[in-house]
């Protein structure tokens, strides 16, 4: 899927791993972890700009996320060009340009399906354990909440030299900037976030 692989970096950045015992946790951290524990339903829209080095102009995609707990997601990009991916249960479907023609998947069985799926719920409830093993996290502001990650591992490194996340009083992110290692940027823009709204089943249908 060529829009959403720009996404996936991001979900790459928060595979699974074990948080550090003993470590003292921060409190503006542990307030949004308190946050985003509440979080059942979200939904909204998002504008992604991604800068390429020897491109004068950014190339602008929109979409719109919706998420139900405990494992139902509908990611879509709306323009330039129209594609996303499902998820309901332990199965969804991708699709491209028209969404009735729908390539089913199987969480268990499509290993890549699968990542995404798992990792998209991860980022969701910001799971924390998740994140702090492979990567520094950094405190830049406390009001509004924002949060720098720098990738520890050299595999990490030659992808990506740092993610920011900037959240809004109820936990919820409203951007994201990943900066790659050699020199492009996406910012993802989250605007008409709405928490523990209906979000019926007709989404992920």
């Amino acid at each position: 899927m060529r829009l959403f692989s720009l996404f996936l970096v991001f979900l790459l950045l928060l595979s699974a791993g074990r948080s550090r015992a003993g470590e003292a946790e921060d409190p503006a951290l542990a307030r949004l972890k308190n946050m985003t524990e509440n979080i059942r339903t979200l939904s909204c829209s998002f504008r992604q700009s991604t800068d390429i080095p020897l491109f004068s102009e950014p190339a602008v995609s929109e979409g719109r996320l919706r998420f139900r707990k405990p494992d139902a997601l509908a990611w879509e990009y709306s323009s330039p060009m129209r594609e996303g991916l499902v998820l309901k249960g332990g199965s969804g479907f991708r699709w491209e340009d028209d969404k009735s023609r729908r390539k089913p998947f199987v969480t268990g069985e499509d290993p890549l399906a699968g990542l995404i799926a798992g990792q998209m719920l991860a980022w969701v409830d910001f799971d924390r354990a998740r994140i702090e093993s492979r990567y520094d996290i950094v405190l830049e502001s406390e009001s509004p909440l924002v949060l720098t990650l720098l990738p520890r591992g050299q595999d990490l490194r030659s992808v990506l030299s740092s993610l920011q996340i900037s959240f809004d009083g109820q936990g919820a992110a409203r951007r994201v900037i990943l900066n790659e290692s050699r020199g492009g940027r996406t910012t993802l823009d989250f605007s008409g976030v709405i928490l523990n709204g209906p979000v019926p089943d007709a989404e992920f249908d």
